[in-house]
């Protein structure tokens, strides 16, 4: 009896885990390939010899910010969903729908991340970029370092935290973002020279004299 008891909680147990473990992956599964607060990076291009409205003159060909309720913004067609869907998905999705307005259309769609770059460039600032890009080519969006950038004291935080530092050498390497272990939301900080001229150094020498001094008089009284 006791057995058979022990036996029923057991399946039961395992019945539970498998109930709760089936949604979670279907739902895994269906995250797709972007990101609410992310970006799209969409790319078109028109067969040539066409019979349709040119589809350049609309500027189609941009990136776009993911909104909360994971729409983007296009012209033509309005809000559309993309949250949830593939690279190819979303790519198909837009040939059937604009194809409803241009003939020979073909699309490329990839998913961007948001990376705050920090510190000693030019334009520092939020920029949407692909994973697969370089930290050059980031920096590069910030029309590149100031003169007094130290490259060799390039650091990415998260949550306050540092994940990685002195990144010069995976930089010159064309380590990709995603290598480096960039991720969506990080912060990437390039550090300034720290500079001292004689006239400072010797500040700091007087100012030490001094404060010894004033050490050596206390104790004396």
């Amino acid at each position: 009896m006791i057995k058979d008891r022990s036996n029923r909680q057991l399946t039961s147990i395992l019945f539970l885990l498998l109930f709760c473990i089936s949604p979670l992956n279907s739902q895994t599964s269906g995250l797709g390939d972007f990101r609410s607060g992310d970006g799209v990076r969409i790319i078109v291009w028109q067969e040539p010899g066409s019979e349709s409205a040119n589809i350049d003159d609309l500027g189609l060909s941009n990136d776009y910010i993911i909104e909360n309720d994971g729409h983007i913004l296009l012209p033509l067609i309005g809000e559309i969903l993309v949250l949830g869907r593939s690279q190819n998905e979303l790519a198909e999705y837009l040939k059937d729908r604009f194809g409803l307005y241009a003939s020979g259309l073909h699309f490329i769609t990839k998913p961007l991340i948001r990376v705050a770059l920090l510190g000693a460039v030019h334009k520092p600032g939020l920029y949407l970029v692909e994973s697969n890009s370089s930290l050059w080519e980031l920096i590069g969006e910030a029309e590149g370092p100031q003169a007094d950038a130290n490259l060799e004291k390039i650091f990415i935080s998260r949550s306050g935290e540092i994940v990685a530092e002195d990144l010069l050498e995976k930089t010159e390497n064309a380590y990709t973002l995603r290598e480096i272990g960039v991720q969506s939301g990080d912060q990437v900080t390039v550090l300034q020279h720290t500079s001292f001229n004689w006239r400072t150094l010797l500040s700091f020498g007087s100012f030490f004299i001094s404060l010894t001094s004033l050490a050596i008089q206390i104790n004396r009284q």
